[in-house]
Formats: C-alpha cells, structure tokens, sequence
C-alpha cells in the first residue's frame, strides 16, 4: 500500500454506464445497488479500479505513510479494518514512537528496548508458574473443618489472590477435586475462599449443589452464583459475612 501510494499516482474519477463499468472490469461491492445508466468509476493508475460514490483524493501521495491501526471481525466473512494516512498518520507514528520512549524510560530499559521486553516477560511467565507452584502446594493437604453435621463438612481456605476472581475460582476446584478424592464418604463440601463460596456434592440423593448456594445466599447473606447439581459457586455481597455462616450452612441437610 505505502509503495503505491508514494508512487505518486493520479486519481481519476469518471462516470459511466454499469454495462461499461462491468465491460472494464471494475470492482463492485456485493449485494450493492447501482443505477444502470450512470456510475461514478474511480481509478487509480493500473492499481485499482471500482465503482464508488465517495470522496477521493486527487493523487496517491496524500494518502502517504498508510498504517493499518485495526483489523477486526464484525461478522461471518466480514472485517472492520480502520486506518490512518497522510498527516493523520505522521501524528499517530509520533504518539507511537513517543510512548515507546516512556515505556523504556520507566523500565530503565537498554537501547534495545524489545529484547528487554522479551527478558521481562519470560521471567514474568517463570514467576507465574512458581506462584501456581507455590498456590498448589498450600492446597494440597486438606485443612482443618470449620464445622461440620452428619451430612456437611464446611472448609474455609486462604484467599491467595484477593480481587483475581479468576484465580479464586481455580484455587477453590482445585481443593473440591483435592475433598472428593480423601473425604469420598462426606455427601456435601462447602468450600468458602475470601467472598467467594462453592458447595460440591457427592451423593446427589442427600442434596442438590445448586439448590444449597441458592439457599446460602437466601438464608445466610446476599449474593448471586449458581451451577448444576454436582457442583456450583458464587460470591456473597459482603465478604464478611461470609465468616460467620458456617455453624447455619450445616443445618441445611
């Protein structure tokens, strides 16, 4: 695109009947209505060739540098691609260079600002995996029962990554898989992590999962979560009530 349109080329527009512009082979947007007896065809050098209404340029060169900033899906076989060009383009390319500037500034970067980047990130992704190392290891040995009945067993686990919901939902899946593996004979786990609670069932005929988080949120403390018989989780509205449920969530069965 940027050898094209630094080469300076005329842009040419005319008008025409459609049975002539189809003769020359000019392109045409699908599903697009045209009128029969007058279109406006546009050309530009040997490089392009189409039907269009628009405004234009009067030569290639104003279009000069052309950056594609975007590229995006909208819909089955169509794309949004956004651009800028000319001036527009200049101003972007300085913004660009300008923030890379910053960023090596505040990483106290050497000249080669990419290899950098690159070292900071493989070391960043090896502290990633020590830290879900280190998460695993804490939640390998069954803690402690908060309380428990006849049929429930009520667990609270440390919150490794206050405000990630992301990474509480996997540290409290990992401690269910970690209970039904060494506590097969309990029917129903609670799970409770900072706000977040998760109840796992293994005897669906003593309790359905998704019923008792219901009724934790109804009965105990505000909240929202949900999920099928087996398993389900949420978060309550207020972490701190999530302390002081225990002794009722083993009265449900």
């Amino acid at each position: 695109m940027n050898d094209n349109a630094r080469s300076a080329v005329a842009v040419v527009s005319g008008e025409t009947d459609l049975e002539s512009a189809k003769k020359q082979n000019a392109m045409m947007l699908f599903g697009e209505k045209y009128d029969k007896e007058k279109v406006r065809i546009v050309s530009i050098g040997s490089n392009s060739l189409e039907l269009c209404g628009g405004t234009h340029v009067q030569n290639s060169l104003e279009v000069f540098p052309f950056k594609i900033i975007s590229d995006t899906s909208v819909a089955a076989g169509t794309r949004r691609i956004e651009a800028v060009s000319g001036v527009a383009c200049h101003e972007w390319l300085l913004k660009q260079s300008h923030d890379l500037e910053s960023v090596a500034s505040l990483l106290q970067s050497p000249p080669c600002l990419v290899d950098h980047v690159s070292v900071l990130a493989h070391r960043a992704k090896s502290l990633d995996s020590e830290v879900k190392r280190l998460k695993k290891r804490i939640l390998s040995t069954v803690l402690p029962v908060e309380a428990k009945s006849q049929y429930i067993s009520v667990h609270r686990i440390p919150d490794l990554s206050p405000g990630d919901g992301k990474a509480t939902n996997q540290a409290i899946r990992m401690y269910r898989d970690l209970l039904q593996a060494q506590q097969k004979d309990v029917p129903v786990h609670f799970i409770l992590c900072g706000s977040f609670i998760a109840c796992s069932v293994n005897d669906v005929d003593i309790g359905n999962a998704n019923t008792l988080i219901t009724r934790c949120f109804v009965d105990c403390s505000p909240g929202s979560g949900g999920g099928n018989a087996t398993f389900a989780q949420g978060q309550f509205a207020v972490a701190e009530f999530s302390l002081k449920i225990s002794d009722k969530i083993v009265t449900f069965l």
